[in-house]
Order: structure tokens, then C-alpha cells, then sequence
């Protein structure tokens, strides 16, 4: 395991030199000693080490906080102050460079093996977290969905880029829960928003293996309303972790397929004909309320059930069953078929289903009454031969002459 490297950062030569033979004592590796700020950033450009220890009275244009602050910024070193005063207003001016520790002069090597330790540790822990944080943030904002992160007191702490592109907030601007909350529910009265996506009681914490999200209508920055799931789960530490999709499209393209199937359904049932749908089984998968009350009582528990039982009252399908031919070629065909169980003669007419890979898998069937039409038909018949035996008859010669 390779030994952790320090830069010594010290104006007077003796502790300079004191602390060198310690570290390299207590096995660290020393990168460099020097004595100014200057020199002290160059060397850790040159050589990044793991830690700098560093003296808060520095000689020269950068004093030991100006020289801290720019190793952290530039080269993210962290660092161990070294200081013989512990004036208040120093002490407060040096955490702007976020040290990992303080060390006052004199102290012995066990302190120094301790500072340092504890301050490894420390960075060590401060860059895992760091990783994981940036991690998150990739995550979040490569999500196809939206994300926020709330405060135990509800505020925003964080919105992805697909929160902004859904909503048109950003952090700066997201108005605070109260805001939000009429502008989720404007129509609704506030004892209704009880269950909002965010506010007081507004967080649905289902945690992690909770029921699906809930669904709201939600007021945009530009006033536009978007149709939003939304799921919540609440941390250990109070905060909240809100994620939100944008269902609009979705939802309106159920409500678009409900309504045709609405008007599909009470086109089905206005038509006067009778029409079924047959399986490739002969069963009987749905049916119209005219075919429904031509078969009387028998339709009430027809669907799924033989056709040819149903409406024929046979143990098997008829040889010039149109849908059995159907079956066979999968081409449409026409009968007409005299049907005392449904009351009258009919005109039949199939049509096969296909499936998505052209197999037949039922067919639709029509059946139009046209009981009236094969009576004016057989008495016109009745009448044409009637004349015809009349004129046949007749004892007087009888002819007719064109124009």
C-alpha cells in the first residue's frame, strides 16, 4: 500500500526540519518543504500530495489561509493548519479553505500521527461522498423522468433537468409548497389537496415497495396543465425524494381509446342487424343486442359457447356453414339460411379476423332479416304465375303491339 504524501509547508526551518524527520519517522512520504505559498502551490502542481500541512503565519504576498484556500480550489489538496495563536478571528478567516484539522504549536508526534490520520480518513470519506454525489447527479440528471429532492420543511433542494422540462421551474424559481399546491389543485377546495404531491400532508411516502404513484393535474410556469404520476419515499433523515412523469400523453391517449371503444360499442348495438364474432373454434365471443334479442333467453350465457349450439341447436357445424369455410380458405363467404330458432329467413355474410401474422382467428358474422323481402318475392312469384296461367287460358286471342 503505497505511504501517504505530505507537503510541509513552514517558514521557520528549524520546525520545518523537525517536522520532515517526524513524518518520514512515522513513515509518510515528505513531497516537498517550503516556505511561501508560492512555491508551496507550484510543488503541488508538480507532485499532487494527499495532505498539506500547513503554517497559518506565512511570510510573503500569501499568508497560509490564502495559500490553503488555493490548493483546496485549485488542486483539491486538503489541509492541516499549523498555528502558534488561537485568535477567534483567525481561526474563523482560516474554514474558508475547509480544513481537515488544526495543530498547535508545540505538539508531539503521537498529535501529529493523529491530525493526520484523522485527516486521510476524513478526505478519504469526503471524496467518496463526493463521488457518490456526482454519481447521483449523473443518474438523476440522465433520468427520463423527473426528480426532486425536498427538506424536512419542505423546500426544494434539488430539481433535475427533466423536473424544469416537464414543469418549466428551475431551483431558482419553483414557488415554495403553499404556492404549489394551489397551482396542482386550482379547482379543488383546500381541505381536497390533502393528498398533494408535496406540502405538509401533501407527500404520499409510500417508501420503496409502495402502492403504484399517485396521479394529479398540475398547473405549469406557463399555466399549461400536464397530467403527472407521481411517487415519494421519505429518508431517515426527514427529507423526501419526489420522482414525477409526465403521463399526459399517455392518459389522453386512454381516454381517446375509451371513447372509441364507447362509440364502437354503441355502433355495434345501434346496428339493426344481427351480428357475432366467432373464434376459430366456432364459439361465440361477442354479440349484438339485435343478435342478442333474436336468440331470446338463450343469449344470456351464449358468449363462449358453440354457435352452431346456440343458434342452430346441432351437435357440429352444417357442411355449408359459411364460417367453416371461412376457416378453411379464409375468404369471405354468403348463405342464406332459414332459421326457425331466430324466427325468419336470413342473409349471412362472414368476414375472417386475421392475427398479426395473417392467421385467421375468428370471424364476424351478419345477419340481416330478410324474412319480408323472400315473402314480396314469393308473391310477386305467386302473381307472375298466376297471370301467366290467366293469359294461357284465356279464350280470347290476346297480343300486343309496339310503338
Amino acid at each position: 500500500m503505497a505511504r501517504p504524501r505530505i507537503l510541509v509547508v513552514e517558514d521557520d526551518p528549524v520546525i520545518s526540519m523537525l517536522n520532515r524527520n517526524r513524518l518520514t519517522k512515522l513513515g509518510y512520504e515528505v513531497t516537498a518543504v517550503v516556505s511561501s505559498g508560492e512555491e508551496a502551490i507550484n510543488q503541488a502542481e508538480k507532485n499532487t500530495p494527499d495532505l498539506a500541512l500547513m503554517d497559518i503565519k506565512l511570510e510573503g504576498p500569501m499568508d497560509g489561509i490564502e495559500t490553503a484556500c488555493a490548493l483546496r480550489t485549485l488542486l483539491d489538496v486538503p489541509v492541516i493548519y499549523l498555528t502558534a495563536f488561537a485568535e477567534e478571528a483567525l481561526l474563523e478567516r482560516a474554514k474558508a479553505a475547509e480544513p481537515l484539522g488544526y495543530l498547535v504549536k508545540p505538539y508531539d508526534e503521537r498529535g501529529l500521527r493523529s491530525a493526520i490520520e484523522m485527516a486521510l480518513y476524513k478526505n478519504t470519506m469526503e471524496r467518496r461522498l463526493k463521488e457518490n454525489e456526482r454519481k447521483f447527479r449523473s443518474l438523476t440528471e440522465a433520468a427520463p423522468y423527473a426528480i426532486a429532492v425536498m427538506a424536512p420543511d419542505m423546500s426544494f433542494e434539488y430539481l433535475n433537468r427533466k423536473f424544469t422540462e416537464i414543469f418549466g421551474y428551475t431551483i431558482d424559481d419553483v414557488p415554495d409548497r403553499n404556492a404549489w399546491s394551489v397551482k396542482a389543485y386550482p379547482d379543488e377546495k383546500p381541505r381536497d389537496r390533502a393528498a398533494a404531491p408535496w406540502g405538509t400532508e401533501g407527500v404520499n411516502t409510500h417508501g420503496s415497495g409502495g402502492p403504484a404513484p399517485d396521479t394529479f393535474t398540475m398547473t405549469c410556469k406557463d399555466g399549461s396543465k400536464k397530467i403527472v404520476s407521481f411517487h415519494s419515499v421519505t429518508l431517515e433523515d426527514g427529507r423526501h425524494i419526489l420522482t414525477c412523469q409526465d403521463v399526459t400523453a399517455e392518459r389522453e391517449a386512454q381516454e381517446e381509446i375509451i371513447r372509441a371503444k364507447t362509440q364502437w360499442e354503441l355502433t355495434f348495438d345501434a346496428v339493426s342487424d344481427c351480428i357475432m364474432i366467432l373464434d376459430d373454434k366456432h364459439k361465440i365471443v361477442r354479440m349484438n343486442r339485435a343478435m342478442a334479442e333474436a336468440l331470446g333467453p338463450r343469449h344470456e350465457d351464449a358468449v363462449g359457447k358453440f354457435c352452431y349450439e346456440v343458434v342452430h341447436g346441432e351437435p357440429r357445424p352444417d357442411e355449408s356453414c359459411p364460417h367453416a369455410r371461412l376457416l378453411e380458405d379464409g375468404r369471405e363467404h354468403h348463405a342464406e339460411l332459414a332459421e326457425d330458432r331466430l324466427g325468419g329467413i336470413f342473409d349471412i355474410r362472414v368476414a375472417p379476423i386475421h392475427a398479426k401474422d395473417g392467421r385467421v382467428i375468428g370471424g364476424v358474422h351478419t345477419a340481416r332479416d330478410i324474412t319480408e323481402q323472400k315473402e314480396a318475392e314469393e308473391k310477386l312469384h305467386q302473381a307472375s304465375e298466376l297471370q301467366r296461367q290467366l293469359l294461357a287460358t284465356a279464350a280470347t286471342a290476346i297480343f300486343t303491339v309496339d310503338s
